[in-house]
């Protein structure tokens, strides 16, 4: 039984050219738990996100899945493990809905073979628990952009692997839907299936469905931790430059936002 840590980074460092984008990283992930990524913008979620996926290497130091290099993995050994939902969409070639989706099960099966009766049957599931079965044959580019972001999430899904990553993948949607997608997602982690690591911009929704929440500010890992340690009034005027009230309710702690009146917003008054 492999009881190494899921992800671990000691002494993480990455750049961009001379630039420094995150720096002194040391912290382990846990599975089966649902991590909240959360911090200012420009603060490097979207960076961690790559470098846990292995789509970008760092410049010092050293990340682990599972008790080995991260680098050692081959591509399609790692898409059996690892699946991601980016935060912006390109789609080339205008694929229907069902194929999208079904992409998803590429990394499991084999080269010349067609899908099986258990592949078709994981994708119609992941189409039905996004709440896009009706658009299955539509083609992606007469879609809105939440629709496509829920077809992505669903290839996510079907490629049914033990860790999810998403990097703001809510951001186009409703708040129905958000809570939808986020719903499933706890369910899964909740049933032991899988672990999510996900980029959360809003703090409540964090708050609400995330295990722990890893914080980045300034390039670095500013904490990590249980919701309840994490979030609280000092963090939001360190990190996100807001004063407010966190109400410790019965299930999770909940943020309510006012602006610090003598800092220099483009617009005046409270958030709410």
């Amino acid at each position: 039984m492999n009881t190494a840590p899921l992800f671990e980074i000691q002494n993480g460092c990455f750049k961009y050219g001379s630039i420094t984008v995150l720096q002194d990283l040391t912290f382990q992930l846990a599975p089966g738990k649902f991590y909240g990524l959360i911090g200012p913008n420009g603060s490097g979620k979207s960076t961690l996100i790559d470098l846990l996926m292995g789509t970008r290497q760092l410049y010092s130091g050293q990340l682990t899945f599972q008790g080995k290099k991260l680098s050692h993995y081959k591509r399609r050994h790692l898409a059996r493990h690892l699946a991601l939902v980016p935060q912006h969409i390109f789609m080339g070639f205008d694929f229907s809905v069902y194929d999208i989706v079904l992409m998803g099960r590429h990394p499991h099966i084999p080269r010349f073979c067609h899908p099986t009766h258990k592949d078709i049957e994981i994708v119609d599931r992941a189409l039905k628990q996004l709440d896009i079965q009706d658009l299955k044959y539509r083609p992606v580019s007469h879609l809105s952009g939440g629709e496509k972001q829920r077809v992505i999430v669903a290839r996510a899904l079907a490629q049914d692997t033990a860790v999810l990553l998403l990097d703001e993948a809510t951001s186009n949607l409703d708040i129905k839907h958000t809570l939808g997608i986020l719903r499933v997602l706890r369910d899964k982690v909740q049933g032991g299936e899988k672990t999510v690591i996900a980029a959360i911009h809003d703090l409540n929704f964090a708050a609400a469905f995330c295990d722990e929440l890893l914080v980045l500010n300034n390039s670095s890992l500013y904490t990590v931790g249980s919701v309840r340690d994490v979030l609280t009034t000092d963090l939001l005027e360190e990190v996100f430059s807001v004063t407010g009230k966190v109400v410790q309710a019965a299930h999770h702690p909940t943020v309510q936002y006012q602006m610090l009146p003598d800092r220099n917003y483009l617009w005046g008054g409270d958030v709410m």
